[in-house]
């Protein structure tokens, strides 16, 4: 798969190419069904269903995880 980054501000979002399956505004990750948010050594941190506020969440990398999507988020 191929992934389009996106500067929005100081958060670099990842998306998918094929298809936008995961929505990031800088403080609300945003999906169809189940979210899984992990950090960079494969820890579940955070899951939700369609959306999940991550204000709370420090800088750092993190993998999102949907049904069909994997992306990354880079919080600064």
């Amino acid at each position: 798969r191929e992934y389009v980054n996106e500067q929005i501000g100081d958060i670099e979002t990842a998306l998918d190419n094929i298809e936008t399956a995961v929505v990031f505004d800088g403080e609300v990750l945003m999906a169809e069904g189940d979210i899984y948010l992990f950090n960079v050594n494969g820890q579940l941190l955070m899951q939700g269903v369609n959306r999940m506020d991550v204000t709370e969440l420090s800088a750092g990398v993190y993998v999102v995880k949907t049904a069909s999507t994997t992306a990354k988020i880079v919080i600064k």
